[in-house]
Order: structure tokens, then sequence, then C-alpha cells
């Protein structure tokens, strides 16, 4: 029952303990994983390979499910977020936020949440499905911001019309 649980799958994560600990799936073997048919005839035969067969379908089944699964959590969370694809592009001029207080600060109540100004120096992107970083600049000192940034850490910094 143990090894059962451990290689069983995360309804909504869709990994099993095994998995998170190890990096891989649990090595438990499926039939039709095996590269010849067993050494059997007759009808014993033909239910293997209908078995066989059929996991494929299931399993098949299975990773589609997984895949709308996954749209369709992508789907409401940008629902209930309100969230929009970026639109940000090099040389825009940015905030940064930084809503972290640093250790022993005496400035609690009138830190400001966002540094900067910034200059978008870079759009990075790596795997197909993890969205943009962006790579700033400092505009005052010129300095490169020493990590990437997602897009949710930006803000806009509107120029003010003098009139």
């Amino acid at each position: 029952m143990e090894l059962g649980l451990r290689a069983t799958p995360h309804s909504k994560l869709m990994i099993s303990s095994f998995e998170m600990t190890f990096g891989r799936v649990m090595p438990l073997g499926d039939i039709g994983q095996a590269k010849e048919i067993p050494n059997i005839s007759g009808r014993q035969k033909a239910y293997y390979e209908w078995l066989r067969d059929n996991l494929a379908t299931i399993h098949k089944a299975v990773a589609e499910s997984k895949a709308e699964t996954k749209v369709e959590d992508q789907r409401q969370y940008d629902q209930r977020h309100s969230a929009v694809t970026p639109t940000w592009k090099v040389g825009d001029e940015v905030l940064l936020l930084d809503n972290k207080i640093k250790a022993k600060s005496e400035k609690v109540l009138t830190h400001r949440p966002y540094s900067g100004p910034y200059y978008i120096s870079q759009l990075v992107k790596g795997k197909d499905d993890v969205g943009l970083a962006y790579r700033l600049i400092n505009k005052q000192t010129g300095k490169t911001f020493k990590y990437l940034v997602p897009s949710d850490r930006l803000k806009k910094i509107h120029k003010r019309s003098e009139s």
C-alpha cells in the first residue's frame, strides 16, 4: 500500500510524492512496457494485446486530461486575479516593487514599496511554458539590477504632462 501511495499523483499537482522527492516517475513497470510479447498463445495473447492497447489509450487520455486541467486552472487564475499579458518592451521606464523591509529598520511605516526608476534593457525568455523576465538598468546610476525581474513586480512610470 505504501508503494502505491508514493507512486500515486496528487489530484491537482498531477505529481506523486516519489516524483517530488527524486525528480522522476517511480519505475514500477506497466503492462505493455515490455519490448517483447511474452511467450503465450491463443486467447491469452489476444487478451494481453487488448489490455496493452487499452492501457495505452487510457494513458494518452490521462495526459490530455492533465493538459486540459492545466489550461483551465490557468484560465480561472487569470480571471480571478484579472491577469493581463504584459506589454513591456526594451526602453520602458519602470519602477520596481520592493516590499521587503530591511531587518531592524526604523522606517516600517514610511517604507516606499517601489524603487527606481529603471529602464528595461533586455527581455529574457527561457522555456516556452515560462513567462518573460526582464533585465533592468538603474536610470540614475547606470548599473544593471542584479536579478531578472518578473512582470508582476514592474510598474509603469506615468510622465506628467506640463501645460
